[in-house]
């Protein structure tokens, strides 16, 4: 879990879905895993198979989990698949007209250069896949895209998994901003409202830049899902430049002067500060193995006399193991999935949330007080695709002794804490301007802002993938000796969409009835893995 693959990860999922072109980066050394096939199998993408300087259309694949091969039915390639095998590498093209055919690829290679005969079936060890490039369609619903190379760059099989998992995740509502060279894809919005009951608010910090006098966001739809955005304001505070504005859970805004870093930061333990202490994606993955299932960090902080009030700053995101990790769980529904989602909206929000506690989803605060642990505060999820900063007020006159002491405790491998700071800095002033849409513009050139004004059940409906709608609002300037923070309001949710096959598995599901459940099964499923894929890639 090292600072280079997080940024690996970050740069192939995230900046790559805005430009105007499909780009190649192989890496060499790769082994494959079978999600990635299955779920561009559920997305109907057309599968070619790289075989030396041989290339073949794939017309049938299975994934056979239990002898981890693949079974394929090959046959020759049509010249309108043939445009990105023909490419030389390492270069970045533009599809021509007629050649939309790219953005539906998934490429894989043989380690064996051996032609293959057309008539047979091939069995295909997964261990004999080296790599895999998923062609992947621009989030502007235009005709250009990007190659995501579902690639291992020597990080260990586990790494490995990580990144396939990150390219085939379930997306909440990406959002992405205009940041003076480009729409950067920056993160995502009501995390984990998967029903309608979960319907709620979100608060986005955002880096923008102002473009012939706006400001222009975009709220996109990357992969199967029906999202539906009832409000999208964006807030522009206006502050003195040595302070920075942090948003907490439910919108109320901090000033921040002075982070202080933990005194402290253990885990059974081990001293983990280093990984907790800057904003550089060098974080703790909440990978401690406690009976119960539960994983906790310990920091502690100086406590100064004159201050009865803090504010605790948190740089974190969810992983992608936990989007891997619940799309295993409804995977064992099969073809009963859509029925029990039916069921699961019927349900009240306490019910829904319950559920999410039990199994330790959400990150949970406490504060050693004199009379034991209290519960600070429990954080909802946030998404895997970006770092988002948050706070957290303090009563620190409850705390104990002469430190104050924190405990961060959430299920086996479901967020990653980048950084971990106190600020005990009087609040300053600030100014909000709340901003309506002046234009909102969807991939048809419909002008969609009305649905975006207000939280009046009058939402923007993106219920496929490259539905996306680019947000404009009116730029303001600061004063001189002033700065501008941005802070996106949202309000929404957003629906599943998937085709599993099959039984359901009832004797796995009952499992997750009991509590932290979710977390157990993470950490089993964590060294399985782990174990199977580090054999294979020593052979």
């Amino acid at each position: 879990m090292c600072k280079a693959f997080v940024a690996f990860i970050f740069s192939s999922v995230c900046s790559g879905c805005f430009q105007h072109y499909f780009k190649v980066v192989p890496v060499k050394d790769v082994a494959a895993y079978p999600t990635s096939v299955e779920r561009g199998k559920e997305e109907n993408r057309f599968f070619i198979l790289h075989a030396g300087s041989n290339a073949y259309s794939i017309t049938t694949i299975h994934v056979n989990k239990e002898k981890q091969q693949l079974e394929l039915q090959l046959s020759k390639l049509d010249t309108p698949h043939t445009v990105y095998v023909n490419k030389p590498k390492y270069r970045v093209y533009k599809p021509s007209k007629g050649q939309s055919q790219v953005l539906t690829e998934m490429h894989l290679y043989s380690k064996d250069a051996t032609s293959y005969a057309l008539s047979e079936p091939l069995v295909l060890p997964i261990a004999e896949v080296s790599k895999i490039e998923l062609v992947e369609k621009d989030v502007a619903g235009t005709t250009a895209s990007t190659v995501f190379s579902l690639l291992g760059v020597t990080l260990g099989a586990f790494a490995l998994l990580i990144v396939i998992v990150a390219l085939t995740k379930s997306s909440c509502p990406f959002v992405s901003g205009y940041d003076g060279n480009d729409f950067k894809l920056q993160g995502e919005i009501y995390a984990g409202a998967i029903y309608p009951a979960l319907k709620r608010d979100d608060y986005l910090p955002l880096q923008l830049k102002p473009l012939e006098g706006k400001l222009q966001v975009k709220i996109s739809n990357e992969l199967q899902e029906r999202q539906y955005t009832d409000l999208a304001e964006l807030w522009t505070i206006e502050h003195e430049k040595d302070v920075d504005i942090v948003p907490d859970e439910q919108g109320n805004l901090y000033s921040v002067a002075k982070g202080e870093i933990p005194s402290t930061a253990t885990v059974n333990g081990r001293n983990v500060l280093t990984e907790v202490s800057q904003k550089d994606e060098t974080y703790f993955p909440f990978n401690n193995e406690k009976e119960g299932g539960i994983s906790e960090l310990e920091v502690t902080f100086s406590k100064p006399h004159e201050s009865k009030e803090g504010k605790l700053l948190l740089h974190l995101k969810n992983s992608y193991w936990l989007d891997y990790i619940y799309g295993e769980l409804i995977q064992h529904m099969g073809g009963y999935f859509n029925k029990w989602s039916k069921l699961q909206k019927n349900k009240s929000a306490e019910q829904l949330v319950k559920w999410k506690n039990e199994q330790a989803i959400p990150l949970t605060i406490e504060m050693k007080t004199a009379t034991g642990w209290k519960e600070v505060k429990t954080l909802t999820t946030v998404g895997p695709v970006a770092y988002r900063e948050m706070a957290i007020p303090l009563n620190i006159s409850e705390s104990e002794g002469a430190q104050i002491t924190l405990r961060l405790s959430s299920g086996f491998m479901f967020w990653e804490l980048d950084r971990v700071a106190i600020d005990y800095t009087p609040a300053r002033a600030y100014t909000v301007r709340k901003l309506k849409p002046v234009s909102a513009i969807d991939e048809l050139g419909k002008d969609v802002s009305s649905l975006l004004l207000a939280k009046d059940n009058q939402s923007l409906n993106q219920p496929i993938p490259g539905n996306v709608a680019t947000i404009s609002f009116d730029a303001n300037t600061p004063k001189s000796d002033k700065s501008l923070t941005y802070i996106l309001h949202t309000s929404g949710y957003y629906e599943h969409v998937r085709s599993f096959k099959g039984m359901a598995d009832i004797k796995f599901l009952k499992k997750f009835k009991e509590p932290l459940a979710l977390s157990k099964f993470s950490m089993e499923r964590y060294h399985q893995i782990n174990s199977s894929l580090a054999t294979k890639s020593k052979k």
